[in-house]
């Protein structure tokens, strides 16, 4: 009688379903879990603007991409051999499904889309949260990078974005700021943890009002709503906060200029402002506008927030 030996069969069963299984070529960690197809995909749709900053500064391109307005760095996007299929906030489904991508990427705007795009190809959500905004540009990068096969690429890109904040830090050490959120004349500020409240953590600079408690990517309530006037109030209390803190500077992003090409009054903004035109940085023009479609439209790529730290840097050093 043969005597089976259990720990072999184990070993041979092992070793056989591993050859019949294909292994996991590409793996792309994301908001939602591991993304794990069999081959790296070559035809990506791209919904998150600083996804793709990050993918081109990659040298990986994009055959799908939203209607937008794209800044001079992603220009290549506007041209008509791109398939531009809906908008940031509602991807075109029909259009998608005829381009046949092999991967779909969602954030920020696009976010809630992934269960719906996930019916044409996979879909991952490679937002940026506003209150872990650094580390999530650099975990962006090294996981497109590594999935990619780029890994050198990205870590040049996280290397030099390093060796460009802390310049931009050493620049604004024991300095305070504010974030401002201008637009038609309304000023409102951002505090940590709310879109543009990043400006702190990527700047060093110090923040003189409390962190956001919830952020401004929630639903806004109705215009004469008793929840808009409470908001209204609170956004009106916070400015006097920050106002009567005396800031060393106002940074301030011109959401009329972000899009379209509008023209940049943000200073124009401030000047008029009954409260602002009064603060010391003001009056000494220590004010420093931002570039609005980086800041606005393409947010946490790579490639764009070390320019982001770079215009800093040389407004903070003037």
């Amino acid at each position: 009688m043969h005597r089976i030996h259990r720990p072999l069969v184990a070993a041979l069963f092992a070793s056989s379903l591993a050859t019949a299984l294909p292994a996991t070529a590409f793996e792309l960690p994301h908001a939602g879990g591991t993304l794990s197809v069999p081959a790296t995909p070559t035809r990506l749709a791209v919904y998150d603007l600083g996804a793709l900053d990050t993918l081109n500064a990659l040298g990986l391109r994009a055959v799908a991409v939203p209607k937008s307005t794209f800044p001079a760095t992603l220009a290549a996007y506007n041209s008509n051999g791109v398939t531009q299929a809906g908008s940031l906030f509602e991807p075109d489904a029909k259009v998608l499904a005829e381009v046949k991508p092999d991967l779909i990427v969602v954030g920020g705007r696009s976010r809630n889309q992934v269960d719906a795009l996930s019916a044409i190809a996979p879909t991952v959500n490679l937002s940026v949260r506003a209150d872990h905004f650094v580390e999530d540009v650099k975990t962006q990068t090294r996981a497109l990078g590594t999935a990619f096969g780029k890994q050198q690429a990205a870590e040049k890109l996280i290397k030099n974005f390093e060796k460009e904040t802390k310049n931009l830090k050493s620049l604004t050490q024991g300095k305070t700021a504010v974030m401002l959120f201008a637009m038609n004349g309304n000023v409102m500020v951002h505090a940590p943890g709310d879109r543009f409240g990043y400006l702190h953590e990527l700047a060093g600079f110090k923040a003189v009002v409390p962190p956001s408690e919830g952020g401004e990517d929630g639903p806004r309530p109705k215009p004469g709503t008793p929840e808009a006037k409470a908001r209204q109030e609170a956004a009106a209390a916070l400015l006097q906060k920050a106002v009567a803190a005396d800031p060393d500077w106002w940074v301030v992003l011109d959401r009329g200029a972000a899009t379209g090409g509008g023209e940049n009054k943000a200073l124009e903004t401030l000047a008029q402002h009954p409260l602002l035109s009064q603060t010391r940085a003001v009056k000494e023009g220590r004010v420093a506008v931002v570039d609005a479609p980086s800041w606005y439209v393409v947010g946490g790529g790579i490639a764009n927030v070390t320019r982001i730290v770079q215009d800093l840097a040389r407004t903070v050093k003037k």
